[in-house]
């Protein structure tokens, strides 16, 4: 009887100490650059004609911890590089903010005026954002930085709002930051599942994680996402899309700091775009990489 109380304790120690914290831990004055990498591929059919557009997007931003505070934490959110291709019935369009051109391709503009604006971002140890701020002065930067003509500001400051205005960067920004369980602990094979609206495109996700495994230093964990059909509208053009689909992927953490170390994301979405009475019907695989420069 001693034998088996004994062996007991030790299989109640073993499982407790597999649970492991889940959520951030950082300090004032650390310092995180985080690159990502989107290869997009379209298929879409214009009037009985198929049509491919292949894009990739490359996005670098520092995330500095300017106050660390009771699980809350500030962080200055700074865009340090940037680069764009895109290639579509044989035109080609190049930009690398690290190697720029001396007359940058008007599609090239918004992301060119993206270096070196910044926007400070509040949020818990969960990855919930508090609040998001300055992101007024940052828009303001970027479309001065464009030197648009000025019937065009107006339509372009409403484009610019909606990708990076405080409610549409609040939501991007829990996307990449937002994935531990509420509790903040978990033990390998915990599953949980967190819903989220995605900024000016509307859609509803579910993103659903498992802690697949860990060891001292870091901790991986898969999820998969159910994107629900929805349907938003372009304003400026009257274009209205619909669109659903899925996701799947695997993540590396730094189990010290809670900060990604690694991500690979695959996305497969169908959408219909409806304008001036025509439906264009499209596939969109994407391939979303992350990895850190710090």
């Amino acid at each position: 009887m001693k034998n088996f109380a004994s062996l007991l304790l030790f299989l109640i120690g073993v499982s407790a100490s597999a649970q492991i914290d889940l959520r951030y831990d950082l300090k004032k004055g650390q310092l995180f650059k985080v690159a990502t990498i989107v290869e997009q591929n379209v298929e879409q059919n214009m009037m009985g004609t198929e049509v491919e557009v292949k894009q990739k997007f490359t996005m670098g931003i520092s995330y500095e911890v300017t106050n660390a505070s009771d699980g809350i934490f500030d962080m200055k959110c700074t865009y340090y590089r940037v680069a764009f291709e895109s290639s579509a019935m044989g035109m080609e369009v190049n930009y690398n903010s690290e190697n720029p051109p001396s007359t940058i391709p008007a599609a090239a503009l918004g992301f060119a005026a993206l270096i070196g604006k910044s926007f400070m971002m509040k949020f818990k140890a969960t990855g919930e954002v508090v609040q998001i701020t300055g992101f007024e002065t940052m828009i303001e930067e970027m479309i001065n930085g464009m030197e648009l003509p000025d019937e065009e500001r107006a339509t372009t400051k409403e484009l610019l709002n909606g990708q990076f205005g405080g409610e549409e960067l609040t939501k991007t920004m829990e996307q990449s930051f937002k994935f531990f369980p509420s509790s903040g602990e978990a033990n390998k094979g915990d599953k949980w599942s967190i819903s989220t609206t995605l900024g000016m495109y509307a859609m509803d996700i579910t993103n659903n994680y498992v802690l697949m495994d860990y060891d001292k230093r870091t901790a991986t964990i898969t999820v998969e996402s159910e994107i629900e059909k929805s349907t938003f509208s372009q304003n400026t053009d009257g274009m209205e899309m619909e669109m659903s689909g899925s996701q799947t992927g695997q993540m590396i953490i730094d189990r010290k700091s809670g900060m990604l170390i690694s991500a690979k994301i695959n996305q497969d979405l169908t959408a219909t775009a409806n304008m001036m009475g025509m439906s264009v019907p499209m596939k969109i695989k994407s391939v979303n990489t992350f990895f850190r420069e710090d």
